[in-house]
């Protein structure tokens, strides 16, 4: 096997959502399939720290947000490094990446789709200039790569074609989330017998944690010594938190911000709720689902992939707060149902979602990449 196969991942790198963490899990081991990789980013942030901390190498062009001197930087880092394969993620980097890489003859170009812009993008001008980015450059890319049916779909809807687009699910590391302390409860003080729901999410509109906390009145009636967690940070903290003093549910919503534990934090959880408008994959439900945590989720986008409703989670109407209280009280006062649910997802899991499923997919995509661009 020839380990000396590189791969150069282009992304913003601003945040430290699912793309970022996915990057993370495929430099980490896909040397172990014969490719060894570096990232471009353009932040330096919390996600340049910790590829440095891996040892994974890193180059921050850190520009202002659309300078074209991005446009040379990578231009320069693939003249220089030649790899044998760019993979980009995310519109500014898709859009950069591209226009960098048609200079560069011969190297395979593969763009991974996480998520559906139109749901990324509230405000409608940063809507219309994305989409307009994505497509003006689309057919640059030699391949996408979606991270579930319901995004190749769209793909396809919007004109690529089928032959242009796999599905590749990202995996979880099965074994790392099924071990974990309830450390996050003991900080917060909540007593052996409180009901625990959690949320693990970046705060922004999209992922619906306000229903979630609309429907905590109606769980607390069925149970006083309920709780709602929520990990994550982003720009909906504000308005979340003054939602929970309009609501006077102080004592019962706790917000625990960013953390990197999250196998703790979710084996501190009785259940997980995700009320997602829209879902590219839903990783924090899958990392649930291998700490075996029953889970109560919307039936949106890439969730669909892996949740059948009563088999291995318990579905809510979308925007419904009374359905999603509903659901959640069913779980809570039925123990042997929420084992069952929570038996089955770690089963699904374990089968379709691992990281070494995510490997060797995304392995055999790289392989034939390079046979078609040599053949």
């Amino acid at each position: 096997m020839d380990h000396n196969r590189t791969v150069i991942h282009v992304i913003g790198g601003g945040e430290y959502g699912g793309a970022e963490q996915h990057i993370l899990q495929l430099l980490n081991l896909l040397p172990n399939y014969g490719f060894k990789g570096k990232v471009i980013c353009f932040y330096e942030a919390a996600f340049s720290k910790e590829l440095r901390k891996r040892g994974i190498e890193v180059e921050v062009l850190a520009f202002d947000r659309f300078d074209f001197r991005l446009l040379t930087g990578l231009r320069d880092a693939f003249e220089r490094d030649r790899p044998h394969i760019i993979h980009t993620h995310g519109v500014k980097a898709n859009f950069f990446g591209r226009l960098a890489a048609r200079k560069v003859i011969d190297i395979p170009l593969v763009t991974t789709v996480h998520s559906l812009l139109r749901f990324d993008y509230t405000n409608q001008l940063a809507y219309f200039f994305a989409s307009r980015m994505e497509k003006w450059t689309r057919t640059i890319s030699d391949h996408f790569i979606a991270v579930s049916s319901s995004i190749a779909r769209s793909l396809e809807e919007d004109g690529v074609s089928a032959e242009k687009i796999s599905v590749v699910h990202h995996g979880i590391d099965v074994d790392y989330f099924a071990q974990g302390s309830p450390v996050l409860r003991q900080e917060l003080g909540l007593s052996e017998g409180s009901y625990c729901i959690g949320i693990v999410s970046r705060l922004v509109k999209i992922k619906g944690i306000e229903e979630a906390i609309r429907a905590l009145p109606l769980i607390l009636e069925a149970n006083p010594d309920a709780h709602l967690v929520v990990v994550g940070a982003g720009p909906e903290e504000g308005a979340l938190k003054a939602l929970v003093e309009q609501l006077n549910l102080g004592s019962h919503v706790h917000f625990a911000g960013f953390r990197k534990d999250i196998a703790n934090c979710l084996h501190s959880f009785d259940c997980l709720v995700s009320a997602s408008h829209s879902e590219g994959l839903g990783l924090n439900i899958l990392e649930a689902m291998a700490a075996s945590v029953p889970v109560v989720v919307t039936g949106v986008g890439g969730i669909l992939d892996f949740t059948q409703d009563r088999e291995n989670g318990l579905m809510f109407e979308k925007g419904s707060s009374r359905d999603l209280a509903d659901k959640v009280i069913e779980v809570m006062n039925n123990p042997e149902l929420a084992e069952n649910l929570a038996k089955e997802a770690l089963r699904r899991v374990q089968e379709s979602f691992s990281l070494d499923t995510m490997l060797r997919n995304t392995a055999r995509l790289y392989e034939h990449l390079l046979e078609e661009s040599n053949g």
